[in-house]
């Protein structure tokens, strides 16, 4: 069975963690824009979940594709702006914990790529959650 749903708007990558003396200790902390992204990755997913769905609990493999705007002065489809594919995969998969899979540390594959929108075409990500293929050899 797999998780398909699209997350709209400009993608966020996950931020560096931030921290805070509170009554005498360290705390760290997420930044706002950072959480908010998360949840919306979250309510998207919840939105999309065919009947019967449960959490995976063996290997997971995840496809992420990130449509966002280029420079004007690209010459290639491929999109190298910010943020970076590594910290927008990061904030996908903490926003899926619990929803998609139970532990981050499931996933074994994951195939992502930036691209360009189409012209007119606002940003977005795609995501599809599954169980991981047990057929893939080391190479």
């Amino acid at each position: 069975m797999i998780l398909s749903f699209t997350v709209p708007g400009p993608p966020r990558g996950q931020g560096r963690p931030r921290f805070a003396r509170r009554r005498g200790y360290v705390t760290t902390y997420k930044e706002d824009v950072d959480a908010d992204y998360e949840h919306l990755v979250y309510a998207e997913a919840l939105g999309a979940r065919p009947p019967g769905w449960e959490p995976i609990v063996g290997p997971v493999r995840l496809e992420i594709a990130v449509y966002q705007r280029v420079l004007k002065s690209s010459k290639t489809a491929w999109s190298i702006t910010k943020p970076d594919l590594s910290n927008v995969i990061k904030s996908i998969e903490d926003a899926l914990l619990g929803l998609a899979y139970e532990d981050d540390r499931q996933i074994a594959e994951i195939e992502a790529y930036k691209w360009e929108c189409k012209k007119g075409q606002e940003p977005y990500v795609l995501v599809n959650v599954m169980e991981a293929s047990r057929e893939k050899t080391a190479r």
